[in-house]
């Protein structure tokens, strides 16, 4: 599915847009800060996908226009990660970053280029839902990316 056009105010259109890896490598590494961001995240995704992650959301600058709207690039991207069925032991070996009570929120944004979010259902769809408003409560949209079908 393609991602939509940016709104007026460059934000996506409300809602959770699913995506493929192609359509978000596509859509949001247009220059080099938006390339490092989206290699630190591929590097984020081939470790969740090792240690069993099945999905993720994709929230922040990273998913909006702000080149256009603030004359600046994103300076990190905004990630939920599903924790269900993750094996947290592997992931503390490969990533303690990632770890989801004992992460270092500062190493990770500096080996991923962001913040993670471990989400667990029904609370998932909280912060998830969390992530679809601005700061001002105003609707905006996400990705949403599955792990399941990427390679």
């Amino acid at each position: 599915m393609p991602i939509p056009a940016y709104a007026e105010n460059g934000l996506l259109p409300p809602g959770i847009h699913a995506a493929s890896w192609v359509a978000i490598s596509a859509r949001f590494g247009g220059n080099p800060a938006r390339a490092a961001l989206l290699a630190a995240l591929r590097r984020a995704l081939d470790l969740l996908v090792i240690v069993g992650c099945r999905r993720v959301w994709l929230d922040g600058s990273f998913v909006t226009d702000i080149e256009t709207q603030a004359g600046r690039s994103p300076g990190d991207v905004d990630v939920c990660w599903d924790v269900a069925g993750v094996d947290i032991a592997q992931l503390a070996a490969l990533a303690p970053e990632l770890h989801p009570l004992r992460g270092d929120p500062i190493a990770r944004r500096r080996r991923f280029g962001g913040d993670y979010f471990p989400v667990v259902e029904p609370i998932a769809l909280g912060q998830v839902e969390a992530f679809q408003f601005t700061r001002d409560g105003e609707p905006k949209g996400i990705v949403f990316l599955s792990l399941l079908e990427e390679p």
